[in-house]
């Protein structure tokens, strides 16, 4: 047979089971947002369409053979003088 005290606790166990049960339950439509539009999903698939299209047009375009650098690689690799630099600022003061 089984005592008080083991049906508490069993009872106690499965209620803090529950209550750890809970939040979970609630936050996974949230997490995987479920809507009853689909919305979202015509997004997402237009989304995928433009990049597709924006990559074949690059490749058609011959885009891809160019390499894309940041600023600081030009600027550490050009030595220009002050004095040809500071005029070409100026003439927008």
């Amino acid at each position: 047979m089984v005592s008080s005290h083991q049906k508490k606790m069993g009872i106690l166990a499965i209620g803090l089971i529950v209550i750890i049960i809970i939040p979970l339950i609630i936050s996974i439509p949230v997490a995987i947002n479920i809507e009853s539009s689909t919305y979202t999903w015509e997004v997402e698939r237009w989304n995928k369409k433009i990049a597709r299209e924006v990559e074949w047009t690059r490749i058609c375009a011959g885009l891809d053979m160019f390499e894309e650098r940041t600023i600081e690689n030009y600027t550490e690799s050009t030595i220009t003088p002050d004095s040809q630099i500071i005029p070409l600022i100026r003439q927008y003061d």
